[in-house]
């Protein structure tokens, strides 16, 4: 099936993970000032030559058409029905003489802009439209990123208090978008223009690691996200009830998914954008992909689930490793860098956790055999269980979040006197299990009592 013209030591231990809370949404498109396209978006790369130093990618800017009527203003451009995105993309970027495309989702239009095409402002109108997008070509340094595009740019938005490493006296934007390709004190997640006063300001955070902070801005400045960051290679996705994907938006079809799982690793695995959401029907056995998310998609353009289909979000993204000891068990959690959050005990959260992160983005924390600080058990037989929280956000457990089950069973256990206390010793072996947890919900009364409570470990206030 083509691409659819939609888009054709004793050490066992076992993990659960458990997703927390309902997922966060930032409704800035529809906040979102279009002037700022008409003034500050040439809608044509300044890239010049065959970038013959560097490597020729994308830049998307989603949710703009260019009206027919007007494509006469633009110069040389050629139009193409029935083209899939990838082979809209497939076509501008081996065509020298091509400097950026148009894409309907929907009706399967290309509008490629040749070079000669109006390079300036625009003073004619854009029009705002889900079912489009546009890409502009742009050259950056040798960094290999296999993506369709190497950024997503949202116009008057930006990330706030996070400020990781500001540049003044950047003439352009796709010199900002180069600095944040090739940083290499931290991974650039995302970066911020002004086009006006020339400054550019990079990040280790982007709208999905600090969702709160990302909002609307009086500046006239533009939100730049690196599309080429590398996660870690295990994922948890959640069903969301009622959902489905958005009509128009950019999907691709895969056809050698037949099941859920099938469909939920070609996400995974999808390399020409980064996949966070997928849609499935068993009916059929239609397996969709999207580079799209709650953190991108508004409430607004998110349409009821179609009968007989699945919708899937992608999580946190984490890999778990075990230690197990003489005296402690240790999980080691890789995350997403930045990791503003806390690895803690369950039930334990002030006097068993971890929050620095090493330079690799692994978070490790070591929890006693014995004793009450981090409330391990011992089940019998050379077995010690517990559970850690990987909680995201500094304050707030989201759907994001994970509970983790971990065990170590020590086997050919000897004991052996060492400095007055007596250790366990024996030859380990370790595996991973990972399950979803419960559904959990809470309810506030008219009096702001809490009927029900979703704690895993500590008791919550509300404030007015």
């Amino acid at each position: 099936m083509g691409e659819r013209f939609f888009e054709g030591s004793a050490a066992h231990f076992y993990v659960k993970e458990n997703l927390l809370c309902p997922p966060m949404s930032i409704s800035w498109s529809t906040m979102l000032l279009f002037w700022y396209y008409l003034i500050f978006a040439p809608l044509v790369s300044s890239m010049s030559g065959n970038c013959s130093s560097g490597r020729v990618t994308f830049e998307r800017t989603p949710g703009i058409q260019l009206p027919n009527n007007e494509l006469d203003q633009f110069g040389p451009v050629e139009f193409l029905s029935k083209t899939a995105p990838t082979a809209c993309y497939r076509k501008c970027l081996e065509d020298d003489y091509c400097e950026g495309y148009f894409i309907d989702h929907v009706d399967q239009k290309c509008i490629l802009l040749r070079k000669g095409s109006q390079s300036e402002p625009l003073e004619g109108p854009l029009q705002h439209s889900s079912a489009w997008s546009y890409h502009r070509k742009i050259c950056l340094g040798d960094q290999p990123c296999p993506r369709q595009w190497a950024f997503d740019r949202i116009p008057g938005v930006q990330l706030f208090g996070y400020d990781d490493k500001p540049l003044s006296n950047v003439e352009s934007r796709d010199i900002c978008l180069e600095k944040c390709s090739i940083e290499d004190s931290f991974v650039c997640r995302s970066a911020r223009y002004d086009r006006f006063n020339k400054t550019c300001v990079l990040s280790r955070h982007d709208r999905r690691t600090a969702p709160e902070a990302f909002r609307r801005s009086l500046r006239q400045v533009e939100y730049l996200e690196n599309q080429c960051v590398s996660e870690p290679s295990r994922c948890m996705f959640h069903q969301q009830n009622g959902r489905t994907l958005v009509q128009g938006g950019h999907v691709h079809v895969q056809g050698s998914a037949v099941t859920r799982e099938e469909c939920e690793l070609a996400c995974i695995h999808h390399s020409d954008f980064t996949c966070r959401s997928f849609e499935f029907d068993p009916g059929s056995n239609l397996c969709l992909l999207s580079p799209d998310d709650s953190y991108s998609i508004t409430e607004g353009l998110r349409p009821p689930s179609a009968h007989g289909r699945y919708f899937y979000e992608r999580g946190s993204c984490i890999e778990v490793h075990m230690h197990c000891e003489a005296t402690s068990m240790t999980a080691i959690v890789k995350v997403i860098t930045p990791f503003r959050g806390r690895l803690y005990a369950l039930g334990h959260p002030y006097e068993c956790y971890a929050v620095s992160v090493r330079a690799n983005g692994e978070v490790a924390l070591t929890m006693p055999l014995h004793g009450r600080t981090c409330g391990t058990k011992n089940l019998g037989n050379g077995t010690f269980v517990n559970s850690v929280v990987v909680q995201h956000h500094p304050f707030v457990l989201r759907s994001t979040d994970r509970r983790i089950d971990v065990a170590c069973d020590y086997e050919e256990v000897q004991r052996k006197l060492r400095g007055g206390k007596q250790v366990l010793e024996g030859i380990s072996t370790w595996s991973l299990f990972f399950y979803p947890c419960k559904k959990i919900s809470m309810k506030v009364d008219a009096a702001f009592a809490l009927n029900e409570s979703p704690i895993l470990s500590e008791r919550m206030t509300a404030r007015p």
